[in-house]
Formats: C-alpha cells, sequence, structure tokens
C-alpha cells in the first residue's frame, strides 16, 4: 500500500489567496482559489468555487494544520466550512495584484468625484472638470490609501491642493421658482440634490430656498429641465455664473413669461 502525504509547499502560494484569522494567541488560515473571495463577499459566487482545499491551517506554508480541538475552542465547532466562513467574513484577504490595482483605482475615483462635488474653482464658483482633478492628483504624486476613507485623504490632499490646482469648499444657496403646474413633483427632485430651506407660495407657484454641494448644480438643472420642460426658474446667491439647464429647458424657453429654465445670478 502507498501513501502519499501532500503539503503545500512555497511555490504553490501564488496559485491561491490565504486569508487569515486570529483569534486569541492562534492565527488561522484557509487557502482560497485566486480571485475567488470578493466575488463571494460582492455576492457573485457560491461558496463552494471558494475553497482551494477543505482545510484549516496554522500556517499553510509549512503545512501546519488546526486541530479539532483548537478549532472549537475557538470558533464552537470542528465543520471546516462554518469555520472557513468566519474567518473570510472577518479574517484579512491577501489580495491578488488585479484586486489590489482595481480598488485602487475605484477608491481614486471616489476622491476624485468627492472633490469634484464639494469643491470649486475660487474664481468661477463652478466646480473643476474631472479629468483636471484627476491630473492634479498625479501631479501631487498623491499616493491613494485604500483603507483610508476618502474624506480623510480629501483632507491631506487640500493642505497641498491650493498650489497645484485653486479649489475652495463651499456651498451653493439660492431660489427656485417652480410653476402651479410642476409644484406636485419639482420639491422630490429638489431633495434629491439639494435642501429645501424654505418655501414660499406665491399666485405663480413656489418659490423653494435650497441649499446643496457645487457637484450638484448641473444635474439638478438637467433634471429639472426634463421634468418641468424647462419651465422654472434658479436664482443663486453670490453670482454663480449663468448656466444652462437640459435640453429641453433650452427648447422651452420664451414660454411661461420668460423662464426657461435658466438660472440667474
Amino acid at each position: 500500500i502507498l501513501l502519499f502525504v501532500y503539503r503545500y509547499e512555497p511555490h504553490d502560494l501564488p496559485l491561491m489567496q490565504v486569508v487569515r484569522h486570529k483569534v486569541g494567541s492562534i492565527t488561522f488560515e484557509i487557502g482560497c482559489k485566486s480571485g475567488t473571495v470578493l466575488k463571494f463577499k460582492q455576492g457573485n459566487l457560491d461558496f463552494e468555487s471558494v475553497l482551494d482545499s477543505e482545510v484549516i491551517w496554522k500556517d499553510i506554508g509549512k503545512g501546519d494544520r488546526a486541530s479539532a480541538d483548537e478549532l472549537q475552542a475557538a470558533f464552537k465547532t470542528t465543520n471546516v466550512k462554518d469555520v472557513a466562513k468566519v474567518i473570510i467574513q472577518k479574517g484579512t484577504l491577501q489580495l491578488t495584484e488585479a484586486e489590489r490595482k482595481e480598488i485602487l483605482s475605484k477608491k481614486r475615483k471616489e476622491i476624485v468625484n468627492y472633490i469634484h462635488k464639494y469643491y470649486v474653482d475660487p474664481k468661477t464658483k463652478t466646480p473643476h472638470p474631472v479629468i483636471r482633478i484627476d491630473n492634479a492628483l498625479n501631479d501631487l504624486k498623491y499616493r491613494v490609501d485604500p483603507d483610508m476613507p476618502v474624506e480623510k485623504q480629501v483632507t491631506e490632499i487640500m493642505r497641498n491642493m491650493p498650489g497645484i490646482l485653486p479649489v475652495k469648499k463651499m456651498e451653493i444657496t439660492g431660489i427656485i421658482s417652480i410653476p402651479h403646474a410642476w409644484v406636485g413633483n419639482a420639491p422630490a427632485i429638489i431633495k434629491e440634490y439639494a435642501s429645501i430651506k424654505g418655501e414660499n407660495y406665491t399666485n405663480t407657484g413656489c418659490d423653494y430656498s435650497f441649499a446643496m454641494v457645487p457637484g450638484n448644480y448641473e444635474p439638478l438643472m438637467n433634471k429639472l429641465g426634463t421634468a418641468t420642460k424647462g419651465e422654472y426658474d434658479l436664482k443663486v446667491d453670490g453670482g454663480l455664473p449663468q448656466a444652462e439647464a437640459a435640453p429641453e429647458a433650452k427648447a422651452a424657453r420664451g414660454g411661461r413669461g420668460g423662464r426657461g429654465g435658466k438660472a440667474r445670478k
């Protein structure tokens, strides 16, 4: 009778991803098929496709398995699949290079979009284009931290950003006038992009006092333009440069007393 005993060798490890979870003084490890852990956690893969082997390790590189007593003490069960699910849920995943790049790229986009949404050019009082912000990060040679919250990273970036790109954090306030015909659905659209600070009903409709971040300015105008066929009037405090609403708004200009869905100073 021939008995073959297999153990993982260092050259095997790149073929899988290791997830580690420490309980007490013991670090438990499981070997998972490359690229499967994140897909499973995102709900895009069933658990049966994740594990490289149904073994709980203490040191996968040395082939050191966790004993049944150690599993029972740490997880209150010796069922390998149940333990593996806990390790995946609570443990630390060793990312593949592709996953690391994807996470960094996603975090960078979140940072750029945050700056675009909450900061403006002090001269024009309008948001910088996304591509310009992205180029500024390149000039700063900023290294994105995949684990640090976006807000905290933006705070760090803003310490040096003014030397590369002039920016100022601000809030846009003003009044949106909506005719009676559109008062039914317009408030819901305004609330989607801004905070309504007050309402004043008039003979022609309703004036809504609002406050919003700069990045929501054009999306609000576009959606209002579509919903009201351009029949609204938006007045911004502080002299935001005039901008036009959606194509529907442009087509409607001249109607209802010349409202036409345009912004005014």
